[in-house]
């Protein structure tokens, strides 16, 4: 294979590990250099699908876990607003434990969507346990 000449087309100069999946690899050369080239473009095909699935699997644990979170929010708050009637002391001590459960339970839940947002940005997104 000294001195065939390859030619690689439409990657703008990119380096392996970019996660730059946008732009098609077209290799030219030899016929084993432009199957692989293919395999190449396939992978990059393969690797935006799963991009794209990573993002709406995000966007509906986001829904799935801030939805109810935020009844709960809303249920508490009317409690403690006395819409259901007076509270007694020992009620208005649950109301405000529960608030403040559901307030730690939205931070932890945004620490872990955020987290979740940066790997996948970084494209690897499972590699690492949340801290």
């Amino acid at each position: 294979m000294a001195g065939t000449a390859v030619e690689a087309t439409g990657n703008g100069g990119r380096q392996p590990g970019e996660n730059r999946l946008d732009q098609p690899i077209d290799i030219r050369g030899p016929t084993d250099v432009r199957l692989l080239g293919r395999r190449l473009e396939w992978l990059r095909l393969r690797l935006a699908e799963l991009d794209s699935d990573k993002a709406r699997f995000l966007r509906h644990v986001s829904h799935e876990l801030k939805t109810p979170l935020a009844a709960l929010r809303e249920g508490v708050s009317l409690l403690e607003d006395g819409i259901a009637g007076t509270l007694s002391g020992s009620q208005r001590e649950v109301a405000r434990i529960l608030r403040q459960n559901t307030a730690l339970l939205q931070s932890q839940i945004e620490d872990l969507l955020r987290s979740m947002r940066q790997r996948s940005r970084r494209g690897n997104w499972c590699a690492e346990t949340p801290s």
